[in-house]
């Protein structure tokens, strides 16, 4: 079975978790950060 799963939306705020280091998750199909 094939997954038809949509990669996470982003925040605007995405890009400066991200160089901030921050693990980031899927939350109810968003990519939040879950800890720095």
């Amino acid at each position: 079975m094939r997954s038809t799963r949509k990669p996470g939306l982003k925040t605007h705020l995405y890009s400066s978790h991200v160089e901030l280091g921050a693990k980031m998750v899927d939350f109810f199909g968003w990519q939040m950060p879950l800890h720095y």
